[in-house]
């Protein structure tokens, strides 16, 4: 007997859990498919279908009729319009709806209980068998299905309504409909779950189905009745099986109570015939044992029977319910990331993949911070994550994220800690929803309202909104900035803002802004003067719109901007001021001034006018400008071709600064110089070009450079008659020692023939000879013979030297530069200047050797550095004066620097006073008494270094220490223009001629 019983509470505990098991499993397949909706605060008709098309009801969702959807649908003609629009697209049926009233009461209240006021509609039903007759239908209507509703929004779990009368079933059919609700956002509180409840999802059980064969957990050896209690209506019983046996097991029975979705269930199990057979034929064969090890084996294998049940049975259970989840979580269009408890990665979704970039096998086992998170991501949020985490707590809000590529994006980030039922902590879940575009959208609105602001901050501009018809005006915060007048949050009356109008400006304002009151214009735009409290006044510029007009077309309130244009105006009146003196300088110019575009004349000044022989602009207009030029320019260059060239390096470079022949109207030539630039303004392309005329400068220049030439030569010539007489007179001198020496030669020798024409030499001639070469001293003038000789030959040397550097320095300009040696240059300009400086200075060449040849006007430069060593030598003597026996230091040195090349001429001459030395390249100046300088030298030493050879020359000076003078030249730059040498051809050719003339 007490092993019966033993065995019959095993078979109610197995048949308690399979009544829990397929209870549970129909709740758990319903929260997996609201957990589509969950993931989304939308889904569509086609979403919901494609999912519950994968699923097999027979297999997974025993006793399932039909999943739906039900929509909170709030109580408007409008909403329900909508509704039934978007059923219509589906291609389902449109909405045909009762009065929504439960019984006759509003669905504000309903007995004792609070309800949602509004319809609670079915909008999804799958499959689309007889069910889809139900879309559209109200379930509020239901007194019942209402309550079932509300209380399941309430508390946020499942719940059941009992006795559902299926469409076109048996009525006597017992069955019911599992609900579960659907939120926005995830609230806490039973106010917030009301308040934000979207509907619920529906799923309709055929309790036959789903308790059929629920006896078959115990080999039919037991049976079971199933009630549903409903609460002052008593019990319903759900369904039943077997029938109670007639023996002593019929005493046993077991009765469990469940509450599952809000409803109490209870159970009745009873043995049937076939527990009393089992029983009988299990006491025969333990009276045939009648081993006690058999009851003992029979024991163990009937407790390890049971839990390897209750074992399986649990495994499948967490199958199915992992199958659904996987499923949901899988096709979700969210990131769904799944963790242990150490926030590992163990899985992941597609969403997440989709998303982020990464496969799961790039992230499994990793930290999800680990390689979502970046340095932008905010630290204070990452730090309240785990906090919450590590107190096994949620977190819900936004996060900075970065994808596998690098770029960001924005997450609504979900965590939740996972549990198992033992309440066990094993992972964590996180759904991630992107909210990039809406965080960007958001970003960029706040961006465009900071813009907004800084523009209006920035231009000093105040918003005003004006109610015309009330005459009050409102000015925002900006106001007492930009006017110096506050306003109130009342406003200020109209009045006001025109008493502060200059009164000059008044009647002018006042029209603008009463034509577009009275409709003439829709926009208006003012400037004027407006009174600050402390009387002075800014200048304004207002615009304005009418926004609203009466039925007359009158405007009754406008809107619009104030700016304080006070910078402007002070600019507009300097622009005027400015234009009045441009205008002034152009007209009164003793320059030409001329305007072009395309080479076309523009405008021009009446100084050129007159310089071309033009009665009016109009008649210059028709004549090309660069035309006005003889038909090739003194350098023997064609003016059109120059032309040409000069003007396409103006408008590459913007400017240019030459010299140009032009001619007039009636043939005459000009010399000019001419400062031209090139400018862009509004697409087109201008030249502006300053003319002057110079021929009667380039006269005197030519005059001065004559004046110029002839000093020299008249220096050089000098020069080299003091350098000649010198070894010309110990020529002389040896010559006539030579001719003294050689006639006592003479004698010698005609002694020696004397002696020679006896047949035998006395012995007075044996004595004689050798006293005649004591007497001449022979061997002694032996060696002053030769070293005369050599003496001469020496002096020959020296006259041929100068003579060389003579013709070097005289030799005549050419148009085209030659490659020379520069050392070999100085040492010939040195040379020639020698009489100049070596009474009064010693001078020291400290030559690079190294230096290659350079390409160069060889008498220009030539000029140049015998100009600097004769102004040193000048300086030295000021110094030191003409009579002193002290002699100052002149050196000459070259120096590469890079790839360019130095010449650097030193003195310990008097130096200059910063005075001096900013003008001593100015042509005409000279600190020297009168006739003993022009003011040329040095300032055409700067024309041939700098516009010759397109080098450089400085000059640095301590007054009482010296002064030196570097020039700087590059291989590599070539002139612009190529000159003809200083002096001219007839010039150094009569220079040249003086000294062979003086030579010979």
């Amino acid at each position: 007997m007490r092993h019966d019983r033993e065995r019959f509470e095993h078979l109610a505990d197995r048949l308690h859990g399979e009544f829990q098991r397929r209870m549970q499993q129909s709740e758990l397949a319903l929260v997996a498919v609201q957990c589509l909706f969950s993931s989304s605060d939308s889904v569509r008709y086609d979403e919901f279908t494609n999912l519950l098309s994968q699923i097999d009801f027979d297999d997974e969702f025993l006793g399932a009729e039909a999943f739906g959807y039900l929509e909170v649908v709030p109580d408007t003609p409008e909403a329900l319009e909508t509704l039934s629009d978007e059923l219509v697209e589906s291609g389902l049926p449109a909405l045909h709806l009762m009065t929504p009233k439960v019984a006759g009461v509003p669905y504000d209240r309903v007995g004792d209980e609070r309800l949602i006021p509004a319809h609670f509609i079915v909008k999804f039903v799958q499959p689309g068998t007889r069910f889809t007759k139900v879309i559209g239908f109200d379930m509020g209507e239901d007194l019942s299905r209402r309550r079932t509703a509300e209380l399941s929004a309430r508390t946020g779990q499942a719940q059941i309504t009992p006795r559902l009368q299926l469409v076109g079933a048996d009525p006597d059919e017992a069955n019911f409909l599992f609900m579960v609700p659907h939120y926005r956002g995830m609230p806490t509180t039973e106010e917030e779950r009301l308040a934000s409840i979207v509907g619920w999802v529906g799923m309709v059980i055929d309790s036959s189905a789903v308790f059929e064969g629920l006896e078959s957990a115990t080999g039919c050896e037991l049976g079971y009745r199933l009630f549903i209690h409903e609460g002052s209506s008593g019990e319903y019983e759900v369904a039943s099986s077997g029938e109670l046996s007639n023996s002593y097991a019929s005493e046993f029975k077991h009765h469990a109570s469940e509450r599952i979705a809000g409803q109490r269930w209870d159970i009745e199990m009873f043995p049937t015939q076939a527990f009393t057979t089992t029983t009988a034929s299990l006491v025969w064969t333990i009276g045939l044992g009648g081993a006690c090890c058999t009851i003992l084996v029979s024991s163990l294998v009937l407790v390890l029977s049971s839990s390897a049940y209750r074992a399986n049975r649990t495994a499948a259970r967490m199958t199915v319910d992992l199958r659904k989840l996987a499923m949901v979580a899988k096709r979700t269009t969210n990131s769904v990331i799944i963790t242990d408890v150490n926030r590992k990665i163990t899985w992941v979704n597609e969403g997440f993949t989709r998303i982020s970039g990464y496969e799961f096998e790039e992230v499994v086992g990793k930290s999800p911070g680990s390689f979502l998170q970046c340095e932008e991501t905010d630290p204070g949020t990452i730090a309240c994550i785990r906090s919450s985490l590590s107190r096994q707590q949620g977190f819900h809000g936004e996060l900075l994220n970065r994808r596998k590529n690098g770029d960001h994006y924005w997450v609504n980030l979900d965590i939740q800690p996972l549990l198992d039922d033992d309440g066990e902590h094993i992972g964590y879940l996180a759904i991630k929803n992107d909210v990039t575009e809406a965080h960007e959208s958001a970003e960029e609105l706040k961006q465009a309202t900071k813009r907004i602001e800084y523009a209006l901050d920035g231009g000093r501009m105040s918003i005003w909104d004006w109610d015309v018809a009330n005459e009050i005006v409102f000015y925002d915060s900006r106001c007492q900035a930009i006017t110096g007048h506050s306003c109130s949050k009342e406003g200020d009356l109209i009045e006001l803002w025109f008493a502060r109008v200059h009164k000059d400006d008044l009647e002018y304002v006042q029209g603008e802004v009463g034509r577009c009151i009275a409709g003439e214009t829709d926009v208006f735009q003012i400037e004027w003067r407006c009174k600050r409290p402390d009387g002075k006044y800014n200048w304004l510029f207002a615009r304005g719109q009418a926004v609203a007009r009466d039925q007359h077309g009158k405007a009754s309130f406008m809107a619009g901007t104030t700016m304080e244009i006070n910078e402007r105006k002070r600019v507009e009146m300097a622009l005027v001021e400015n234009t009045k003196r441009s205008q002034a300088m152009f007209y009164s110019s003793q320059d030409a001034i001329l305007f072009l575009s395309d080479r076309e004349l523009l405008d021009c000044n009446p100084r050129a006018l007159e310089l071309f022989g033009f009665d009016s602009v109009e008649a210059m207009r028709n004549v090309d400008v660069m035309a006005l030029s003889p038909e090739f320019q003194p350098d023997g260059k064609r003016s059109d071709l120059e032309a040409d060239r000069i003007m396409q390096m103006i408008r590459h470079t913007g400017k240019k600064h030459f010299e140009w022949t032009y001619q007039t109207r009636d043939g005459r030539a000009f010399e000019c110089d001419i400062s031209a630039v090139s400018f862009e303004l509004s697409g087109r392309l201008y030249e502006q070009a300053v003319i002057r005329d110079i021929s009667s400068k380039k006269e005197m220049q030519r005059q001065l450079s004559q004046t110029q030439k002839l000093e020299s030569i008249g220096q050089l010539a000098a020069g080299v008659a003091h350098e000649i007489n010198t070894p010309m007179q110990c020529v002389f001198g040896n010559v006539e020692y030579l001719n003294s020496a050689f006639d006592k030669a003479f004698n010698l020798i005609n002694a020696y023939r004397e002696l020679r024409e006896d047949d035998e030499p006395s012995e007075l001639a044996q004595q004689v000879v050798p006293k005649a070469e004591a007497s001449c001293r022979f061997d002694a003038l032996q060696r002053n013979i030769t070293e005369s000789i050599q003496e001469a030959h020496d002096a020959s040397n020296r006259v041929i030297d100068i003579v060389r550097a003579m013709k070097t320095m005289s030799h005549p300009g050419t148009s085209d530069k030659s490659v020379m040696d520069l050392n070999q240059l100085i040492r010939d300009a040195t040379t020639v200047a020698r009489n100049h400086w070596k009474y009064v200075a010693n001078l020291e060449l400290e030559l690079d050797d190294t230096i290659s040849p350079l390409p160069m006007f060889p008498a220009q430069m030539s000029q140049v550095i015998l100009n600097l060593v004769v102004n040193s030598a000048d300086a030295i003597e000021e110094l030191i004066g003409s009579e002193s026996r002290e002699l100052g230091n002149i050196t000459v040195a070259t120096r590469k620097v890079g790839e360019d090349v130095q010449i650097i001429v030193s003195d310990t001459g008097t130096g200059m006073p910063e005075s001096i030395k900013c003008r001593v390249f100015d042509p005409f100046f000279t600190t020297k008494d009168v006739g003993k300088g022009t003011g040329q030298g040095l300032a055409i030493a700067y024309d041939v270094v700098v516009n010759q050879h397109g080098g450089t020359i400085k000059v640095d000076s301590t007054p009482g220490k010296g002064t030196q003078f570097t020039i700087t030249l590059s291989p590599l730059v070539e002139s612009d223009s190529l000159l003809i040498a200083a002096g001219g051809s007839e010039d150094s050719s009569t220079a040249g001629g003086l000294v062979e003339a003086i030579v010979g």
